[in-house]
């Protein structure tokens, strides 16, 4: 018996993903907690156009998109772009390049000739200021704006404390409103929030813990 030519056997047997994200939580250091949304898009003459991707994601944070691109042997090779998004509740996500999607190349293949494993590409998810810390951890609310007074969304911010001659950074990133929510675990008394959205940056000293019941307002330019 076959299926689109492919003996039924042989169906059975291939499942194969040419694209491989791994989803790291920035705080847990680890996979996400709780569900996750998955988009994904095709280029087609120039724009791009939603489409239905099966993918699993397995308990160590690992996105595979199984037989994505799989074809009839005599359609094998040829190739398409996509674009990826992945929300988790909280948080902000990040491709390596500071992008919110991942954008990648699909070459298309037949059942009997699957693609070698792929390279594995990481999405970090950085704390928003929604992101359920749990209790206990000090946090600092804050806003960062441009210097004239709009939003700076996405901006990286974080602080930098040395633990036993150790450096450790906490990082978080701004809501598209600039609103963030920094966790200061390893901070105390005089402590230098940063800012930084392409390039434009800034500081802010604050006191810890006294000023954890403020929100800091921090300037890039």
């Amino acid at each position: 018996m076959t299926l689109r030519g492919v003996p039924l056997s042989a169906e059975r047997n291939v499942a194969a993903s040419p694209v491989w994200l791994r989803l790291v939580d920035m705080f847990r250091s680890g996979a996400p907690v709780g569900p996750i949304s998955v988009a994904v898009e095709r280029l087609e003459a120039g724009q791009w156009r939603a489409v239905e991707a099966p993918h699993e994601l397995k308990p160590s944070g690992d996105l595979a998109f199984v037989n994505l691109g799989r074809v009839q042997r005599e359609h094998a090779g040829r190739q398409f772009n996509l674009r990826v998004t992945v929300n988790a509740d909280g948080t902000v996500s990040e491709t390596s390049n500071g992008a919110p999607s991942m954008v990648l190349t699909v070459t298309t293949w037949a059942p009997e000739a699957p693609p070698a494993s792929p390279p594995v590409r990481e999405i970090r998810l950085f704390p928003g200021p929604d992101y359920r810390y749990g209790p206990g951890v000090p946090l600092l609310s804050g806003r960062v704006t441009h210097a004239n007074g709009d939003p700076a969304g996405r901006a990286q911010v974080w602080a930098t404390e040395t633990v036993l001659g150790n450096p450790l950074t906490e990082e978080v990133r701004a809501n598209d409103a600039g609103w963030f929510r920094l966790p200061l675990r390893w901070s105390s008394g005089s402590t230098q929030v940063n800012a930084d959205r392409s390039g434009a940056s800034g500081s802010r000293t604050i006191n810890v813990p006294a000023d954890l019941a403020s929100v800091a307002g921090i300037t890039i330019s």
